[in-house]
């Protein structure tokens, strides 16, 4: 990581300290919940006050609602790429796996991170996703040759399903070390990109002739 030793002072130096601050805050996530990720943990990480950290966001879900927009281009991206090589479930269902943290993002967007902001902030946030779908529907829409009404639906509906396996497949500590434990249980030890191409392929099924 490049470091800024001085406080940052123009937009490039600003841009680039926020890219450090989310790729700290992406990195204690990828092992940690989101309740134990501390802001002055990933302000250390950056070399930065807690103080500091608050002149870029104001509290810890605006600085990962930053980190879900950050994930979903890096999705999008992975998806075209896995595109060249696989079919279009496989190669969504490789690029959700791929993009864990984005996945991890969506199971708490509502319940947690759209929380304790603004209406403005949440006008802000909303907006920026509408602009990102809109643009992956445009190169959704001619892949699989259906109209762009029925590809942003296809989308939302691909989303709902990231949300609701990766729920059901990551499991609490304590519920996945009694899975584990317990022989008659093993059923419910879903795995997450397996589990998310079944869901995917008859989803698509609808739309992809």
């Amino acid at each position: 990581m490049n470091e800024i030793k001085q406080r940052a002072a123009n937009p490039e130096q600003k841009k680039q300290r926020v890219e450090q601050i989310l790729d700290a805050a992406e990195h204690r996530f990828l092992d940690l919940s989101y309740a134990e990720v501390r802001l002055v943990d990933v302000a250390e990480d950056v070399g930065i006050t807690k103080a500091a950290f608050y002149r870029y966001f104001r509290n810890k879900e605006l600085l990962f609602l930053s980190l879900f927009l950050r994930n979903m281009d890096a999705l999008f991206d992975d998806v075209q790429q896995n595109l060249i090589i696989h079919d279009a479930v496989k190669a969504f269902s490789l690029s959700c796996d791929n993009n864990r943290v984005f996945c991890k993002l969506s199971g708490i967007l509502y319940t947690i991170l759209e929380h304790n902001i603004t209406e403005e902030e949440a006008r802000e946030f909303k907006l920026a996703i509408r602009t990102k779908m809109l643009m992956a529907t445009n190169k959704v829409s001619p892949l699989f040759a259906i109209e762009q009404e029925q590809a942003f639906e296809l989308l939302m509906m691909a989303y709902d399903v990231i949300i609701g396996v990766w729920v059901t497949c990551n499991h609490s500590k304590v519920a996945k070390a009694v899975i584990e434990a317990t022989p008659e249980l093993s059923i419910l030890d879903r795995q997450f990109e397996p589990t998310l191409y079944k869901h995917f392929k008859i989803l698509m099924s609808t739309y992809i002739k």
